[in-house]
């Protein structure tokens, strides 16, 4: 028999991993496989895969006269072996990302959902409550919620930009308790929808959280996936930074911006000295393996090479969101004149939100096309994975080469013709 820790999580369902086991069943590949499921569903980009495949394998075949050393093999510091949170400060230096922390004020895990799920389970009690604009990032379901049991409250926002007001944010404070409610969590570029918030933005959210003393997870996983002429700036430059530093948590990792979902590799920085033992504490939990920290150690110490690359993915991201939007436009021509397809044009990230409500209009309805889709060969994430407050929206990942988005979203558009 399972413990009620256990059965809770058996009857968990999540959408997203729903959509991902339905891909996993069945994957797409050109030549065993043509007919299977292409996954633009994950957020993975596969851009430049050949190019980061090559430049790992040098660094393990020339960093050392063998590719595994012996303190390889002992125990090591659970936080992240100190030369690899040394180059990741001199990464994010070096980028002009920031130059706010110490390597001491990092903590390395394995991955951003275990950063999230570590940082709210010293935060918060069981029943305790955490605001988060609407849509956001279906995995926050399960870093929130499962394990350690608080509950997301979500915060609307218009679907097209992700903008809120601070009234809204006033609004459910006093409707939710202002005593159960310990963190608000926000992405920066947003998850799904591609935008970033301002600098003059994330100030007030920085000093509304301050004066309530709440604090506030910043998720930076996308900051070096902006393609387009943005105002972004990591919250840990603002100069309102400083106040509120005691109730500001900084995440990034390399899952996006370093395409390396597999390598699973999370940053939590905060100067919050209390949070941070405590995180650290936890990270007995989390640990990383040495050589895949030493190995990115080297990776990030290239400073030639990274800019390179991050110029590289850049561009690439750019070229194939414009193609997908050249696609659905396409589409768009080709469907009645009261069917459009709708959506706002991303600034960073790998996905368009795209809103297909003049064919769907309940969420019912959405969950047949999500499965009607899955079944011509092609997973799209719905709006449902994403608490999208109006049924209809679809994210779709274009960080994969034009022939793979090509097929994929051939699929798309005859799933969507033979639709009543």
């Amino acid at each position: 028999m399972l413990s009620h820790r256990g059965k809770l999580l058996t009857d968990a369902a999540y959408p997203l991993m729903e959509g991902f086991a339905l891909f996993l069943a069945n994957p797409f590949d050109p030549t065993t496989n043509p007919s299977g499921c292409i996954n633009l569903g994950t957020a993975e980009s596969s851009l430049l895969s050949s190019h980061l495949s090559s430049r790992l394998r040098s660094i393990l075949q020339t960093q050392t006269d063998a590719i595994v050393i012996p303190s390889d093999l002992a125990y090591a510091d659970f936080t992240g072996i100190p030369s690899f949170r040394t180059a990741l400060c001199s990464l994010f230096r070096s980028t002009n990302l920031h130059d706010a922390l110490k390597p001491e004020q990092l903590c390395v895990m394995n991955g951003c959902g275990t950063v999230v799920e570590t940082l709210l389970s010293v935060l918060c009690d069981a029943k305790d409550s955490v605001l988060i604009p609407a849509p956001y990032y279906g995995g926050f379901d399960k870093d929130i919620e499962q394990r350690f049991h608080c509950s997301i409250v979500p915060i609307p926002t218009s679907p097209l930009d992700s903008t809120f007001s601070i009234s809204s944010l006033d609004a459910l404070y006093e409707t939710h308790g202002s005593g159960r409610i310990k963190a608000l969590v926000v992405m920066n570029p947003v998850n799904p929808t591609g935008h970033v918030y301002p600098p003059s933005f994330i100030t007030s959210l920085m000093s509304w959280c301050r004066d309530r003393k709440i604090h506030l997870i910043v998720d930076e996983i996308y900051a070096y996936s902006i393609f387009k002429p943005s105002p972004f700036q990591s919250v840990l430059t603002l100069p309102a930074y400083k106040e509120a530093e005691e109730y500001v948590h900084w995440v990034w990792g390399f899952s996006k911006d370093f395409a390396m979902n597999g390598y699973r590799v999370g940053v939590l920085g905060t100067k919050n000295e209390g949070v941070l033992k405590a995180c650290k504490e936890a990270a007995y939990f989390t640990g990383m393996a040495t050589l895949v920290q030493r190995t990115l150690g080297v990776m990030v110490s290239d400073a030639e090479w990274v800019r390179d690359y991050i110029a590289r993915h850049q561009e690439k991201l750019r070229m194939s969101c414009e193609y997908v939007e050249t696609r659905l436009r396409k589409m768009n021509d080709g469907f009645e004149k009261e069917r459009r397809l709708k959506w706002s044009s991303p600034t960073a990230g790998f996905f368009l939100w795209v809103d297909v409500s003049d064919w769907i209009k309940t969420k019912e309805e959405e969950k047949r096309v999500f499965v009607q889709l899955a079944k011509e060969g092609v997973y799209m994430a719905p709006g449902e994975a994403f608490h999208s407050p109006q049924p209809g929206w679809f994210r779709i990942i274009f960080s994969h080469p034009v022939n793979i988005l090509d097929l994929a979203l051939n699929r798309f558009e005859k799933v969507l013709s033979n639709l009543a």
